[in-house]
């Protein structure tokens, strides 16, 4: 509802072949290219809006969670800062090329992917944003009450029900072709009903959901791309490494972790060993796909956002650690 109210209020009128656009318009438009040939795409981020802001009062608000009510801010305040952050840096390279002709500019800039760098850019700047969000209000982090209100409803039978559905519907709308199933599941909006729904409800949705069903789709890309299509990796290393050890790996982690009663039990789960799967199953995907660009190897546009994110799992393993070993020399709670 709030969706397509928002697309009417923003993102209307649209009419290429007229060329008429929207008055907030984002994307190539005449306006500042008057005698190109453009395809102007059709731009929904007024839906988005409009859902996030329902979202909010809803969560924020009618249902009194303060913590999530400041987490949008902080969420709002990382995009506004790390998007034209990350733009930012691309458009200074196009219109400065002049600058990355000399010195060490000669050899590196040839490998650089200043697209990418944009997305990287910005991904450090909101990640970190929303991070220090987190970390700044992190007094209303709390274990919920024992009985009543803090109680999982959903029952486990449900839970596994509706896992395993949302877990089919992705995977045929990522790489199916069922009329119906494909169209539906590919709106951004509707992906993520049964997900909100299971994370609100049950307990086991939370790791599920971090762990095997993010990771289905990224799997299934990099087998299909390195195994079937680029022929890069012989079939059964593939079936191994890209699919059955993630896999397993993710399903045992999270079964491990999500096996509590009340969401007080989520709470206290241990994070950190999840963190690390999550983080270190997708670097190794994320290297494999990249046709693993190792830094002493002759560099491709590949390599230099490599080491970044070798750097930033390392960072991330290195606070991980630091975090369960002083979980580990705690006494565990008396209560």
């Amino acid at each position: 509802g709030l969706n397509e109210v928002g697309i009417w209020a923003l993102n209307q009128p649209f009419d290429p072949a007229h060329r008429i656009l929207p008055r907030l318009y984002f994307s190539a438009d005449w306006a500042w290219l008057p005698g190109a040939a453009l395809k102007p795409r059709r731009e929904a981020w007024g839906g988005l809006l409009f859902a996030l802001i329902g979202a909010w009062i809803w969560t924020g608000w009618i249902r009194g969670d303060g913590l999530a009510r400041r987490l949008m801010l902080w969420g709002s305040l990382g995009g506004a800062l790390g998007f034209p952050g990350g733009q930012c840096l691309q458009s200074f390279h196009a219109w400065h090329s002049e600058l990355f002709k000399s010195g060490i500019w000669i050899r590196l800039d040839p490998a650089m992917n200043w697209w990418n760098w944009m997305e990287t850019t910005f991904g450090t700047v909101m990640g970190a944003t929303l991070g220090f969000g987190l970390w700044f209000h992190r007094k209303w982090i709390r274990p919920v009450p024992e009985e009543g209100e803090g109680s999982v409803s959903q029952s486990v039978r449900w839970e596994w029900v509706w896992i395993s559905v949302h877990g089919a519907l992705l995977m045929i709308a990522e790489f199916g072709s069922v009329p119906g199933i494909s169209g539906i599941y590919n709106h951004g909006l509707l992906l993520g009903l049964i997900p909100m729904a299971g994370v609100v409800a049950g307990s086991r949705w939370p790791v599920f959901l971090l762990l095997p069903i993010t990771l289905a789709p990224i799997v299934g890309k990099t087998f299909v791309q390195l195994v079937l299509q680029e022929r890069y990796t012989p079939f059964v290393v593939g079936v191994v490494f890209y699919l059955m050890v993630p896999l397993v790996l993710a399903c045992a982690m999270a079964g491990w972790a999500s096996g509590c009663r009340t969401l007080r039990d989520v709470a206290q789960r241990p994070a950190a060993q999840v963190l690390l799967t999550a983080g270190w199953t997708i670097y190794g995907l994320n290297f494999a796909f990249f046709h693993r660009p190792w830094p002493w190897t002759t560099w491709t546009y590949r390599t230099p956002n490599n080491l970044f994110f070798t750097l930033a799992v390392l960072a991330m393993s290195a606070l991980a650690v630091s975090r369960w070993k002083e979980a580990g020399s705690q006494d565990p709670d008396p209560s």
